[in-house]
C-alpha cells in the first residue's frame, strides 16, 4: 500500500505540468514521460535475453502482443503482423515465450464474438496453432515451462471454475501440433519446470478462506498419468493468497507475511531500534515433503533477516534454486533517515549472501540513458554524497525477473509499472559478491517508452 501511494504522488506531480518529480532534500530525480500509446507491460524473454514478448497498448489503447529481438532492426515488432491477423479484430494480453525463443505462446480474444484461444506460433511468425476454447472461457494464466522449448501451461476459466492445463508443442516444417498432456481441475497458478527428462508442476487449490492447497505433481511429459508428489496446506494470510510461488529443483519459495524483531540495520547508519515490524520474507514451503530434505538452511537466518524487505512484489530464480531475485519495497537507512524504495535484492542460496541493487545513470545523462547498477544505495539517495556526485534512480520498477546467471554474469529483466507509463529493460551485469559492486553493466530499453 505504502508503494501505491508514492506512485499515486508521482502520478500528481507529472499532472501539474513537470516532465520530472524531484525530492529537494535528497539528490533524486525520477523522469515520468506521459506516453500512454508506448504502455508495455507483460514481458517474458529468451534466457539469454536477446529475443522476447510483450503487451503493448501503442495501437490506440487496444492490447497487442510485440516480439523483441536484439539480432535485428527495427527489433520490435507487432506480432500480428508475422501471423497476417488484422490487428483491430483481436486484443491479446497474455503471453509467454520459451526458454530459447523458439516458441511463443499467447490469448488471442476475437472482438466481434468474444471467443478466447489459445495461439502458439514460432518466433518468426510462419507456423502457428490454436486451441479454440468453448463461449464463456477465458485463459487466465499462460507460462512455459521453465528450461524447456517444448511445455507450457495455463488456466482456463468458466465463471469461477479454473483449470490447469499442460500442453506439449511438436512440430514439423510446415505445421505445429498442440497436445494436451495434463488438466487439473479446481487448480491455478501453476508454476512448470522440466528438469532431468522430468516436468515438474506446482498449483494452487482454488477453494479455501484463510488456507490453499499447494499440490506438486510430476510427469514424463508423454501423455499419461502424473505422479503426486505431495500435497500440503499453506496457512496464507489474505494479503498473502496473490503472492507468486516459485518452483525450483531446489524446491519451493514463497515470500509472506511476518512480523520481526530486529534492529533495522539497512545499509548504513541503524534507524531506530528494536521493534515488531510487518515485513514480506522469503520462506520454503516445509509442508511439501519431497523438498524438504533439499532445504536444510533457514531463511530466518542471517545476513538475510537484515536485508529482507518490506514487501515483495515479485520472486524469480535460476532453474537449480542456487539464486533467486526479489522485487520489492524497501526502507533503506542512510544519514539524512530512513526512505522507502523499490530495490531488487539478489540472493545466493549457498551463504545466504544478499547483494541490493537499483538500476541508475549519471544526472543528467540523456545521451547515455541508463547506465549502472548501484548496490551501494546510500551513494545515492543520501544528500551527503561525496563530491557532489548526482544520479538519477528510477523509483518506479517494482518488478524484475532473472533470467540467466553464468560466470557471474546476470541477466534481469525489468518492469516499471507506474500508471500510463510502464516501459521494460534488460540489465546485464557482472557481480563480485565479496565487495557487493556490479560491473561490466549493460542495460537495454526494450519498450520504445525509454525514460530520457
Amino acid at each position: 500500500m505504502r508503494y501505491i501511494l508514492s506512485v499515486a504522488a508521482l502520478v500528481l506531480l507529472s499532472a501539474c505540468g513537470s516532465a520530472k518529480t524531484t525530492h529537494p532534500a535528497i539528490k533524486e530525480t525520477t523522469e515520468v514521460d506521459l506516453l500512454p500509446k508506448f504502455e508495455d507491460f507483460s514481458a517474458h524473454f529468451s534466457a539469454d535475453g536477446s529475443k522476447g514478448v510483450f503487451t503493448s497498448l501503442r495501437d490506440a489503447n487496444l492490447a497487442h502482443v510485440f516480439v523483441y529481438d536484439s539480432t535485428v532492426a527495427p527489433n520490435v515488432a507487432r506480432l500480428d503482423d508475422r501471423l497476417a491477423l488484422p490487428p483491430l479484430e483481436g486484443r491479446e494480453l497474455l503471453n509467454a515465450v520459451s526458454s530459447t525463443a523458439a516458441w511463443i505462446v499467447m490469448n488471442r480474444i476475437t472482438l466481434a464474438s468474444g471467443l478466447s484461444q489459445v495461439l502458439v506460433t514460432n518466433f518468426a511468425g510462419s507456423i502457428h496453432a490454436t486451441i479454440d476454447l468453448p463461449a464463456g472461457h477465458t485463459v487466465n494464466d499462460i507460462s512455459f515451462a521453465k528450461g524447456s522449448d517444448t511445455y507450457f501451461a495455463y488456466v482456463d476459466r468458466l465463471d469461477n471454475a479454473r483449470s490447469t492445463k499442460v500442453v506439449k508443442i511438436g512440430s514439423a516444417a510446415t505445421s505445429v501440433t498442440l497436445t494436451e498432456v495434463g488438466s487439473f481441475a479446481d487448480q491455478e497458478r501453476p508454476d512448470l519446470m522440466s528438469a532431468n527428462n522430468l516436468l515438474t508442476l506446482s498449483t494452487l487449490g482454488t477453494t479455501g478462506i484463510g488456507s490453499q492447497a499447494v499440490t506438486v505433481r510430476s510427469s514424463d511429459g508423454s501423455g499419461g498419468a502424473w505422479t503426486l508428489l505431495s500435497e500440503g496446506v499453506l496457512s496464507l494470510k489474505t494479503q498473502d493468497v496473490v503472492n507468486p510461488i516459485l518452483l525450483t529443483q531446489a524446491g519451493l519459495f514463497l515470500p509472506k507475511t511476518s512480523v520481526t524483531k530486529r534492529i533495522r540495520n539497512k545499509l548504513g547508519t541503524p534507524v531506530a531500534g528494536a521493534a515488531a515490524e510487518t515485513v514480506q520474507i522469503i520462506e520454503d514451503i516445509g509442508q511439501i515433503d519431497i523438498f524438504a530434505a533439499a532445504l536444510p538452511y533457514s531463511w530466518s537466518a542471517a545476513p538475510y533477516v537484515a536485508d529482507e524487505p518490506i514487501t515483495i512484489s515479485s520472486i524469480s530464480g535460476t532453474l537449480d534454486g542456487q539464486f533467486i531475485l526479489t522485487s520489492g519495497l524497501d526502507g533503506i537507512g542512510c544519514t539524512a533517515g530512513s526512505r522507502q524504495w523499490p530495490t531488487f535484492k539478489l540472493i545466493r542460496r549457498s551463504d545466504m549472501k544478499v547483494v541490493t541493487f537499483m538500476l541508475a545513470r549519471l544526472a543528467p545523462d540523456n545521451v547515455n540513458k541508463w547506465t549502472e547498477v548501484i548496490t551501494k544505495l546510500c551513494s545515492v539517495v543520501d544528500n551527503t554524497i561525496p563530491g557532489g556526485v548526482v544520479r538519477e534512480v528510477d523509483s518506479t520498477i517494482t518488478k524484475g525477473e532473472l533470467l540467466s546467471f553464468a560466470g557471474n554474469f546476470f541477466v534481469i529483466a525489468v518492469n516499471s509499472y507506474i500508471t500510463i507509463d510502464q516501459e521494460i529493460r534488460l540489465a546485464r551485469f557482472k557481480l563480485d559478491w565479496d565487495t557487493g559492486i556490479a560491473s561490466e553493466v549493460s542495460i537495454t530499453n526494450v519498450s520504445a517508452n525509454s525514460r530520457y
